[in-house]
């Protein structure tokens, strides 16, 4: 397989947009690939784990900005990269979400605090979903 930088693209202004504002992050085979990453997190206020993945913007100008997305997970354990399924988490911004895209959000359990058991939950949501597991890269000990 080839992998090559995003090509130039056009801003709705007619503009030419700078290769590092492109709406996708590179090229496999003439596939449009985003990746996303987010974090293993305590939300307090909500008293749950959870991963969030921001500004994913999968219309734009009428058209899916990219092919395919790839979501990699910062955690204790490693990075987990998934193919995203394009519904597992999805949630709009309201009138944002036209500018700046859907979030995915993907939560542990509310049963307990540690981010162990989280973690276990949040993976076998994305692991029962349409999403397919690409790698876990583990730290090394």
């Amino acid at each position: 397989s080839t992998s090559e930088d995003p090509v130039a693209e056009q801003c709705a202004n007619d503009r030419r947009r700078p290769r590092h504002q492109a709406s996708y992050d590179w090229r496999r085979n003439r596939a449009r690939i985003e990746c996303k990453s987010g974090q293993l997190s305590w939300d307090c206020c909500l008293r749950v784990w959870t991963v969030r993945f921001m500004n994913c913007k999968f219309e734009c100008q009428g058209s899916c900005a990219f092919d395919e997305l790839q979501i990699a997970l910062y955690t204790p354990k490693g990075i987990f990269i998934y193919r995203h399924d394009g519904n597992l988490g999805m949630s709009r911004r309201g009138v944002a979400t036209g500018v700046s895209g859907h979030t995915v959000v993907i939560y542990g359990s509310r049963a307990g605090v540690d981010w162990q058991s989280a973690l276990d939950t949040i993976l076998g949501k994305l692991d029962a979903s349409g999403c397919e597991r690409i790698v876990l890269i583990k730290w090394s000990e």
